[in-house]
This record gives C-alpha cells, sequence and structure tokens, in this order.
C-alpha cells in the first residue's frame, strides 16, 4: 500500500437515480403541494364558522399524509444528507501465495506440494501485500440533515396544529379557532414553507 499512514475511505451512501426521483416526486405530492394549497386557503382568512362548516374538511383531507411525508423527510435526511467515514487505524504487512496455471486438487489428493518445482501446470510463489487490521467507522452528516430533521419535526408539529384548531372548530369555539388558523398560517408561512422549499432544493435539485 502507497500510504500506510492514513487512509480515508468515503463510503457515500446516496439514494439511486430512480430511487431519489421517487421520493422527490413522494414529497412533491404528500408536502410541498398540501401545503402550498393550505396556506393559500389560510390566506383567506376564513371564519371560525366556515372553518367549521367546510373549511376543517378541507385542512383535514390536504393534510392526511403529512404524518407519512414527515417520515418520509427523515428517511431523505438518513439517505441523502449522511454517509460513513471509514479510517484505517492499523495496517499489516504480511505475505500471500500467488499460483500460476496451476491445476486445483482437494487437498487429500494433491500429489505435490504448492511450492514443488514440479507441481503439475505451473508453480507457486509469494508475494508482498497489506491489508487492514482495525477499521474506524464514524457517521458523518451535511449541514443538510439538521435541516432535514427539523422540517420532520415542523411538519409533525403543522399537523397538531391543524387538528388543534379543527377541535375548537367542532366544538363551536368559533373565535379560537379563527385564531388558531392565523397562528398556523404564521407557523406555515414563516417556519414550514421556507424550510420545505430549501430542504426540496438540497435533495432533489
Amino acid at each position: 500500500m502507497k500510504n500506510k499512514l492514513v487512509l480515508l475511505t468515503l463510503v457515500v451512501t446516496v439514494l439511486g437515480a430512480s430511487g431519489c426521483a421517487r421520493q422527490c416526486k413522494q414529497a412533491k405530492e404528500e408536502i410541498l403541494k398540501p401545503t402550498q394549497d393550505v396556506m393559500e386557503y389560510l390566506n383567506t382568512r376564513p371564519s371560525g364558522n366556515l372553518l367549521a362548516s367546510e373549511g376543517c374538511s378541507y385542512l383535514l383531507d390536504r393534510f392526511e399524509t403529512i404524518p407519512e411525508g414527515a417520515e418520509l423527510i427523515r428517511n431523505i435526511a438518513d439517505n441523502r444528507f449522511s454517509y460513513e467515514k471509514r479510517t484505517c487505524l492499523r495496517w499489516v504487512s504480511s505475505w500471500r501465495w500467488v499460483c500460476h496455471g496451476r491445476r486445483v486438487y482437494p487437498p487429500h489428493r494433491r500429489p505435490y506440494p504448492p511450492s514443488y518445482p514440479g507441481y503439475p501446470g505451473g508453480g507457486c510463489h509469494r508475494r508482498h501485500y497489506t491489508y487492514c487490521a482495525n477499521w474506524d467507522y464514524d457517521t458523518i452528516r451535511e449541514p443538510g440533515y439538521t435541516e432535514a430533521v427539523q422540517l420532520s419535526r415542523s411538519l409533525d408539529e403543522m399537523f397538531a396544529k391543524t387538528q388543534n384548531l379543527c377541535s375548537y372548530a367542532a366544538d363551536g369555539r368559533y373565535d379560537r379557532a379563527y385564531q388558531e388558523a392565523q397562528i398556523l398560517l404564521e407557523f406555515i408561512t414563516n417556519d414550514v414553507k421556507p424550510s420545505e422549499d430549501r430542504v426540496y432544493a438540497m435533495a432533489c435539485d
């Protein structure tokens, strides 16, 4: 081995082309599009009464796949933004037998030892080689990993906020439902949507 002091081998775990495309399409359908639709709807400032009569049915329908979407983002974080680094801590020098043009016999039927000059079909010789006797493994996470995991948390929180506001609407607490809808809109506009766009761009564009 040319350099025996330190050898870094990066084993990058990247989604295959088809797997990446499939996950990106799924993210668009289960996360990006529903979030955009809900944000546009909440920007119309629906009243608590309207939320109770029809709005929450729409919100719950559009956000039905958000929990699965949050899990998808966590999978993307693991597959797209992390990789394993292997470092050899100890190289060992040794010798190996290399045989050319020899016949293969079962050990109990071999007529000559491998080093014997008249070994049928050719002889064997020793060759120097090195191998790693002690590997150290470490998982490296790129900056996109942290943001993707945070996005998955935000998606779970967005889903919980939606369930909460619709509970108020169903209980007839229309003023509170309206307030919760505005809180949800602010959360989506300032937190979820920008993070979605960044993570999608890093993982899929």
